[in-house]
């Protein structure tokens, strides 16, 4: 039967023959990744919620401060808050979720994505819009729009970017009336910078846990996180709704409402519970 196929199609059988199974593996793959994705984010939910606290590691101090500050993301991944080396994190899938999400392979890598997440500038959209609102102090939605256009018409920011900056700042609006309605912000979010920042400490420990940098280099990081967040916020509860916000805009996609779940427990568990390094550990004065 193969043989009549062949004579009937010729030269297109050998293409067939050829594309048809590469063609059922692309699929495969892309089920398997897609199923991959889901389960990842099914674990989170249930392993997230804890905030642990490791008693060996330091719970004062500055670099317990950098890391207090990226300590959303430690409640989403049920390890410790101040685990400067990552053991809670096994290293094979460690190292596939570095090069998958961050595009990190090695030294260079890493250097290159935790230099770019401690910018204190930013290119991003949404972090521009609020940052705007920041600067000329808006109080309003009509306030902030007003304050995009200026920004365009004095170079501030490019002229074409208005559209997506006024739409950003829509939605920031809605996301903030939830936040409102949940008792997560009296106001608005004040900065959603740390959002980078805060992933910048996990870079720091995933770094240091797979060999990409040493603990001089993966401490200066946590040191540096911490600087930028004691200039740019005012209070553990301004730092947390802003990590939130950051954390909604960067999923904002089908599955919101399990993200919108997950931010709005770990800010209020970071807030009120006892052993979190939000109520231990002192917001800097203001210099």
């Amino acid at each position: 039967m193969i043989e009549q196929l062949q004579q009937q199609m010729g030269g297109a059988f050998w293409v067939v023959a050829i594309a048809a199974p590469v063609l059922v593996l692309v699929v495969i793959l892309q089920i398997v990744f897609k199923t991959r994705a889901k389960v990842k984010q099914v674990k989170q939910v249930f392993r997230s919620g804890s905030i642990v606290t490791d008693k060996s590691a330091a719970t004062t101090g500055p670099i317990a401060f950098g890391l207090a500050c990226g300590a959303h993301m430690a409640v989403n991944q049920g390890v410790a808050w101040n685990d400067m080396e990552g053991v809670g994190f096994a290293k094979l899938e460690l190292k596939m979720d570095l090069a998958e999400m961050w595009g990190v392979h090695d030294r260079t890598d890493w250097r290159r994505v935790s230099e770019a997440k401690l910018s204190p500038q930013t290119d991003n959209l949404e972090h521009v819009a609020v940052e705007l609102r920041r600067e000329v102090g808006a109080t309003d939605h009509a306030g902030w729009q007003k304050a995009i256009h200026e920004a365009a018409n004095i170079g501030r920011v490019p002229l074409h970017s208005v559209p997506a900056l006024v739409e950003a700042a829509e939605r920031i609006t809605r996301y903030e009336e939830r936040f409102r309605a949940d008792g997560m912000v009296s106001g608005v979010v004040s900065s959603v910078r740390v959002y980078d920042w805060g992933r910048a400490v996990n870079l720091a420990r995933w770094g240091l846990r797979l060999g990409y940098c040493d603990r001089t280099q993966a401490e200066n990081v946590v040191l540096r996180v911490g600087e930028l967040c004691a200039t740019h916020y005012s209070s553990w509860a301004d730092l947390s709704a802003g990590f939130a916000m950051g954390r909604l805009l960067f999923f904002d996609d089908e599955d919101f409402p399990v993200h919108y779940v997950t931010v709005r427990e770990a800010h209020r568990k970071l807030l009120t519970e006892a052993e979190s390094p939000f109520r231990t550990l002192p917001w800097p004065a203001r210099r």
